[in-house]
């Protein structure tokens, strides 16, 4: 994960109208909490706030994915 440490240089509504160093802060905040968790041993889970979990996840995720350590899927105007 990257932590942005100035405003990013395309032109979306979101960046145009709200990036402020809360942004900053916010990734920074993720970056800890993940590398916390990582080091205590636990598994992190991250997921959009617009993610709909049917199903639990850790069973395919703790099979079929048992050996990867990263698992992504590109976030595209024509998938969402």
């Amino acid at each position: 994960s990257r932590i942005p440490r100035t405003k990013p240089k395309n032109d979306g509504l979101c960046n145009k109208k709200f990036w402020d160093m809360r942004f900053y802060f916010y990734h920074v905040r993720k970056e800890v909490v993940a590398r916390l968790a990582g080091e205590l041993g636990y598994n992190v889970l991250q997921t959009d706030t617009d993610v709909a979990w049917f199903a639990n996840p850790y069973p395919m995720l703790k099979g079929q994915f048992a050996k990867v350590n990263l698992v992504s899927q590109g976030d595209f105007p024509w998938v969402n």
